[in-house]
């Protein structure tokens, strides 16, 4: 069993404290967290380190599931963030499901409150970024090899 199979949690974007659902097989309960969240078409984010559980989207939520974003790089770059927000734009999303890291959660964390829609997370490693309201976008200049957020 994967850490993604352990939990999930699900992040209301006005700010009240999560309800979550955890413990072994939750990640199956994935489909109905996502009724519960009134979520018809969901568009996931979940980078390349989360195959496994993310190959499961399409058979967990069904019609609900739009596809995925799997472009996920380290500490949220505001054009990646753009193009995210522009993806679940284009496709109508109406929930954001995440699964990942702090990375994957924190770009999702961006979609949603941008577009103003409920965050689902799968959280995979103990970032705690799902707990949180707070994210963090960064705006990257190169100096030779260095690359520094402002």
């Amino acid at each position: 069993m994967t850490v993604a199979e352990a939990s999930t949690t699900a992040v209301s974007p006005k700010g009240r404290i999560p309800d979550t659902v955890w413990g072994a097989g939750s990640l199956s309960q994935l489909g109905e967290t996502c009724a519960q969240a009134g979520a018809s078409r969901v568009m996931a984010v979940a980078g390349r380190s989360v195959e496994v559980a993310a190959g499961r989207l399409p058979e967990l939520l069904g019609r609900r599931y739009l596809g995925r974003w799997s472009d996920v790089p380290a500490h949220v770059p505001a054009h990646a963030a753009n193009l995210a927000v522009g993806s679940a734009q284009e496709t109508h999303a109406d929930a954001i499901v995440a699964i990942g890291g702090g990375s994957a959660i924190g770009l999702a964390k961006v979609v949603a409150l941008a577009l103003r829609l409920p965050l689902i997370a799968v959280p995979t490693t103990y970032s705690g970024a799902e707990m949180t309201s707070r994210y963090l976008r960064s705006e990257e200049r190169r100096v030779g090899k260095e690359c520094r957020s402002r």
